[in-house]
């Protein structure tokens, strides 16, 4: 996959623990001293920890950033913005005019006008985690609801290895801790002909500067390729994680609540509850877990 000059030039900076000269890394990479100033000026401007001097350049460890040029060899794949009304709108427009790529991911400090699954407007402060995903898939309307369910596995997983503590799953596709939700997934798609044309992915993550943003996006992609490679244990994977089978627990479902010992969940997104009376049903766009 291509590098880009920013990207390289970073890289350089990062492995050289002296100043290096604009006349060496003009050199290095075949470009103009004038456009390595450029670019190093933009990182600058970007958050990086720069010093500059009549020797040259070097790069001052600072924290995390999350930019492009973190992603090594992908960072044409990512989009990231300091500000947006919400990224999955941002992916909508990329498909809409053929620009994105597979696996292209669009990236926010803090969203404007984000929705969660019930298109309420879900807060999204600078300080969290703010991302979608456009992945390379295959499947019919019968999956449409699998993915996401990969997509919550994959996030779960990615936030274990981030030792945050006391985690667990919430119907359909939220993550909590000490009674307290701190992650959610959406998904759009379209069908034609019965198959998925698209599918974007939306991921919002409320988070601490303790936790890595960059690590969380790359052990989330790296699950979510393994769930996608692996179809036939996606389900497998999601009903032990939200971990429903045999529970009593309360749900409402069109805005009805109901409370019952789970029986089921299928492939299509389909949740049985039987209650004292019934058998009732929920779905992933008309239902969500209370307790």
């Amino acid at each position: 996959m291509k590098v880009n000059n920013r990207e390289s030039i970073l890289n350089i900076l990062k492995n050289n623990s002296e100043f290096i000269s604009g006349e060496e890394i003009s050199r290095n990479l075949g470009i103009s001293r004038t456009a390595v100033w450029k670019n190093i000026k933009i990182l600058i401007e970007e958050g990086y920890n720069i010093s500059v001097n009549p020797s040259g350049y070097k790069f001052i460890h600072n924290k995390e950033i999350v930019t492009p040029y973190e992603f090594p060899g992908e960072s044409e794949l990512f989009y990231c913005n300091n500000e947006s009304d919400s990224t999955m709108s941002i992916a909508r427009e990329l498909i809409l005019h053929k620009k994105n790529k597979p696996w292209t991911i669009i990236i926010s400090r803090k969203q404007s006008n984000g929705r969660n699954k019930s298109g309420s407007l879900f807060e999204s402060p600078e300080g969290g985690l703010y991302f979608s995903i456009i992945p390379e898939i295959k499947g019919t309307i019968m999956d449409i609801n699998l993915y996401p369910m990969a997509a919550l596995n994959s996030l779960y997983s990615a936030l274990i290895i981030e030792n945050v503590k006391n985690i667990y799953c919430k119907w359909p596709f939220e993550i909590w801790t000490n009674s307290k939700k701190i992650a959610g997934i959406i998904h759009d798609f379209e069908i034609e002909s019965n198959t998925i044309k698209w599918m974007i992915i939306g991921v919002g993550v409320y988070i601490d500067d303790k936790l890595s943003k960059l690590n969380i996006i790359q052990n989330f992609k790296k699950g979510l390729l393994e769930e996608i490679g692996s179809k036939q244990q996606i389900l497998t994977n999601y009903t032990k994680n939200i971990s429903l089978i045999g529970r009593d627990t309360s749900f409402i479902i069109n805005n009805r609540k109901i409370r019952g010992e789970v029986k089921y969940i299928d492939n299509l997104g389909t949740l049985s509850v039987e209650t004292n009376s019934s058998m009732e049903f929920g779905y992933i766009g008309n239902s969500y877990q209370e307790d």
